[in-house]
C-alpha cells in the first residue's frame, strides 16, 4: 500500500483531512494554526483526536511535525505513521527489560495526558449530570408533595360540604 501512496504522490487520507481541517477557518474552536504557522493548537480534545503528531506544549494541545506547515500541503507526502509497538508479539516479550526509547516514553507521557485530560472531562461530565439529576429530583418531589396535597383539600371540602357549609374553593 506504501508504494502505491507514493507513486500517486497524494498523502494519506487522515493527512490530508486533518491538514484541510486545521486550515479550515470555520473549525478555529475546535482547532486552528498556532501563530508560527509551524504547529497547530487543539483547542477542544473531545471533538478532535489527533494521530502521529508530538505534542509540544503540556498546558495545551499544540502538535508539530516537520512536514505540516502551513502553506507547505506538498510536505504531507514526507510524513509517514510510526510503526505501532505490540505489546504481546514474542520479540518484546523478549526484550521488555530493555529501557523505552525518549521517543517512546514520550508517546506514553503524552497518552497518559490524554487519558488524563479525558478523565477530568468525563468526571466533568459526570458531575453535570448528577446536578441535572439532583435538581429533576426536587423537581419531582415538589410535584409530588403537591399532588399529596390534593386528596387533604377534596376531605375537607367534603366534610365541609356535609355539614351544610362552603369551604375554601
Amino acid at each position: 500500500m506504501e508504494s502505491s501512496r507514493a507513486s500517486t504522490n497524494s498523502p494519506p487520507p487522515f493527512l490530508t483531512k486533518t491538514y484541510e481541517t486545521v486550515d479550515d477557518p470555520t473549525t478555529n474552536s475546535i482547532v486552528s494554526w498556532s501563530p508560527t504557522n509551524a504547529s497547530f493548537v487543539v483547542w477542544n480534545q473531545l471533538e478532535f483526536a489527533p494521530q502521529g503528531f508530538r505534542k509540544i506544549e503540556a498546558d495545551q494541545w499544540e502538535f508539530a511535525n516537520e512536514a505540516f506547515k502551513r502553506g507547505e500541503r506538498h510536505l504531507l507526502n514526507s510524513i509517514h505513521r510510526r510503526k505501532p509497538v505490540h505489546s504481546h508479539s514474542p520479540h518484546s516479550q523478549r526484550n521488555s527489560s530493555a529501557p523505552v526509547s525518549d521517543a517512546g516514553k514520550q508517546e506514553l507521557e503524552e497518552a497518559i495526558e490524554r487519558l488524563k485530560q479525558e478523565k477530568v472531562a468525563l468526571a466533568n461530565e459526570l458531575q453535570k449530570q448528577q446536578t441535572q439529576v439532583q435538581h429533576q429530583m426536587r423537581s419531582l418531589e415538589g410535584r409530588l408533595q403537591a399532588l399529596g396535597n390534593r386528596p387533604q383539600r377534596f376531605d375537607s371540602l367534603l366534610e365541609a360540604n356535609r355539614k351544610g357549609t362552603s369551604g375554601p374553593v
